[in-house]
């Protein structure tokens, strides 16, 4: 069979004015599908392999970061200011009388601090491999390297994010994956040979291209594109790898962590193996998805992120980092708080422990996040839960001085519904952001966390190091949470926002198989209703009997104004019915606006509606007798008379979309980019109107509430 693969110049010209590097991204305009290509697109089996694969990198990655996240906050015990440093092991030891009189008291210390860190009862609980001596406080120590791997991550996730973008996933997952390594062997050299600094920077080489969550969930995006179901689920399946990968990193880690910890990093070698067979599985498996010539010549037509969704995305971003940079708080709260509390939970194995009981608490959190989805919150409702409860336990941990084991059930409890912000954000930024543009997305909202997150820790350690004078108010870094609760005020409040804005979710198959049925089964009667009935139908079931008479071929049903006494009964309850109408008709054009293929689709309908036979004149004359009567009947007088007024109050109810100039706008063949602007006006002009209704309906109800209590009163 002769292909039907277009030449390499054809098919430049089907899609002129693409990037150069999304047209290298495909094998078709190269001149044909590859052979995974082709498996890829049409053997499921062939698909969940490389999906597979896909996960294990993902899991193998974060599983790497999970076996070295335990080890700094064990060695930096014995930092100044942590529980065995020697300004604090040593504070009410005096020096002999001798060492006094030669003046070396300090080295008498010193030296006495040696010995008792050499004690079985120390040695059971510190590292041998704790860095020593140190300058910086505990909490310094341990925040620093924290910070500045939180700005390495947020580099390589915007840069990362770009070129995934432009040259697909494989490669940049390989480099991330093989630097990982790199960064896994740096930690084992400084560990072992006690350098502080040179293994902050194999925690730095791993945080600066630990990316591969975000290039597997882009790529999930890429893979699934056509399916919007199927792509949530891939996508928020990541969050569940993560979960996995966590749990598979701690358990590796329990058997070297055990006591001291002195065998911890041999526990890197299982990483080092395990990420080199990823490598591997990727360079064998991973396919870059076919892209379509079609799409390509939409995108052009489409360029860029709709307004309405880069609105969506920014302010997602936005919250994301300052919901994570309040979380520091709570971050801090388990680790240098935490042990200067209780100073026992400072070794490895207990460190290990609780990063157990957090993924455990992660995996219940993602559950409860699909059941808060499916109870219908959208996802801006559920991060907004998490954002609110990470400042709950902020305040809780900053106000009272809590003993040990209250203190760690209210921070996991917190962390149960926190979590719910880190995982809605992702799946917010993955329901939104276009296909081809995802990469940057998720790149920008990681950049911005981190680079957040490093910021806040570089400042709260020092706020907290400030504030520790021994006291309990101190120890438990009262004034860090409170500060950090502010900005999580900030998260909460902007994620808030969000929750009227963000568009309905897609139906899932299930659902719109049984609403196809419903009108199917009700199509008869639909078509046979009177046509002052069928008006006052609620617009969602007059816009999918509409759909569903264009996919029949069908000529759409016409909605006439009809003559105003024959509806003068029904207009008593047009107000309340209008609100509904009103709120649905907004959350359609919410989801439309912020997908520009859909956007193409609405032209193409518009165009189908042009063609439909509508006598416009009649129509003009039936909407001037309909409202003609209105105004008698709802006692506007002297319309007929005082046209200039009328004519104000008309064109104040409807502020033009278009400029009055005596041409009628052609919505189906405009440019996209002046349909959107004019769908953006319209959308406004509906809110104020929704507005009004709202208000008059809280109106009445608090009047008539007001009077129930006054009469039963």
């Amino acid at each position: 069979m002769k292909s039907k693969i277009q030449p390499l110049d054809e098919a430049k010209k089907q899609v002129t004015g693409v990037s150069k590097e999304v047209l290298a991204r495909t094998a078709t305009i190269r001149g044909g599908l590859s052979d995974a290509q082709v498996k890829i697109r049409t053997s499921k089996r062939f698909k969940l392999i490389v999906v597979g694969v896909t996960f294990f990198a993902a899991l193998v990655d974060f599983m790497g970061t999970v076996i070295v996240a335990p080890m700094l906050p064990g060695l930096c015990v014995r930092a100044p200011g942590g529980p065995f440093s020697e300004q604090t092991l040593m504070a009410n030891f005096s020096c002999s009388a001798a060492s006094t009189a030669a003046g070396t008291c300090g080295a008498e210390k010193t030296a006495a601090y040696e010995a008792l860190m050499q004690t079985p009862a120390m040695t059971e609980m510190v590292s041998p491999f704790a860095f020593y001596p140190l300058s910086m406080p505990m909490s310094s120590s341990v925040e620093l390297p924290q910070a500045i791997s939180q700005y390495m991550s947020a580099f390589g996730s915007l840069v990362i994010g770009n070129v995934v973008d432009k040259i697909g996933a494989k490669g940049p997952m390989i480099f991330c994956l093989s630097m990982g390594i790199v960064g896994y062997v740096t930690i084992f050299w400084a560990g072992k040979n006690n350098n502080y600094w040179i293994f902050a920077a194999g925690l730095w080489i791993n945080s600066l291209f630990g990316v591969v969550t975000d290039i597997a969930s882009t790529y999930m995006g890429q893979l699934f594109e056509d399916s919007p179901t199927e792509r949530d689920t891939y996508v928020g399946a990541m969050g569940g790898v993560v979960i996995l990968g966590a749990s598979v990193g701690a358990v590796i880690v329990m058997p070297f962590a055990s006591g001291n910890g002195a065998n911890v990093f041999n526990a890197i070698w299982v990483a080092v193996g395990l990420t080199g067979f990823a490598v591997f599985l990727v360079m064998l498996v991973l396919v870059a998805p076919p892209i379509d010539l079609k799409k390509l010549s939409e995108a052009k037509a489409a360029p860029n992120t709709p307004r309405v969704a880069r609105k969506l995305l920014i302010i997602t971003v936005l919250a994301s980092a300052l919901d994570s940079g309040g979380d520091v708080g709570t971050q801090m709260a388990r680790s240098s708080i935490l042990m200067n509390l209780f100073p026992s939970m400072g070794n490895a194995s207990t460190q290990n422990l609780l990063l157990l009981a957090v993924i455990g608490v992660a995996m219940v959190t993602f559950i409860f996040l699909a059941l808060l989805r499916k109870a219908g919150l959208n996802l801006a409702a559920i991060a907004t839960i998490g954002a609110f409860a990470t400042l709950a336990v902020q305040v809780a941990l900053a106000v009272t001085n809590w003993d040990q084991i209250p203190y760690i059930i209210l921070w996991h409890a917190g962390k149960l519904f926190g979590m719910l912000s880190t995982f809605g954000s992702g799946l917010m930024i993955a329901s939104v952001a276009p296909t081809d543009r995802l990469g940057f997305w998720n790149g920008l909202n990681a950049a911005g966390t981190n680079g957040f997150v490093g910021s806040a820790q570089l400042l709260f350690s020092r706020v907290y190091d400030a504030g520790n004078d021994g006291t309990p108010e101190g120890k438990r870094g009262m004034t860090m949470l409170l500060i950090t609760s502010g900005i999580s005020v900030a998260a909460f409040l902007t994620y808030a926002v969000l929750i009227p804005m963000w568009p309905k979710s897609v139906d899932d198959a299930a659902a719109k198989k049984k609403k196809d049925d419903h009108f199917e089964s009700e199509w008869e009667t639909y078509k046979a209703m009177p046509d002052v009935d069928y008006a006052h139908l609620p617009l969602q079931t007059i816009d999918k009997v509409t759909t569903k008479m264009l996919e029949k071929g069908e000529q759409p049903r016409m909605i006439k104004w009809g003559s105003y006494a024959e509806e003068r009964d029904r207009l008593t309850t047009m107000a309340t019915r209008s609100v509904k109408d009103f709120e649905y008709f907004k959350g359609e054009m919410n989801v439309l606006l912020t997908n520009r293929p859909k956007m193409l689709e609405m032209q193409q309908w518009q165009a189908t509606m042009d063609k439909s036979k509508a006598d416009r004149d009649a129509a003009k004359a039936a909407m001037g007798a309909w409202i003609a009567d209105y105004f008698d009947d709802a006692g506007y007088q002297d319309w007929e008379k005082m046209c200039p007024l009328y004519k104000s109050m008309i064109m104040s109810a409807f502020p033009p979309i278009d400029p009055l100039d005596d041409a009628k706008p052609d919505y189906a063949n405009m440019p996209i980019d002046d349909f959107e602007n004019a769908l953006m006006k319209f959308l406004d002009v509906l809110d104020q109107h929704l507005n009004v209704e709202r208000t008059k309906l809280r109106a009445k109800f608090s009047l008539k509430f007001l009077v129930g209590i006054l009469q039963r009163r």
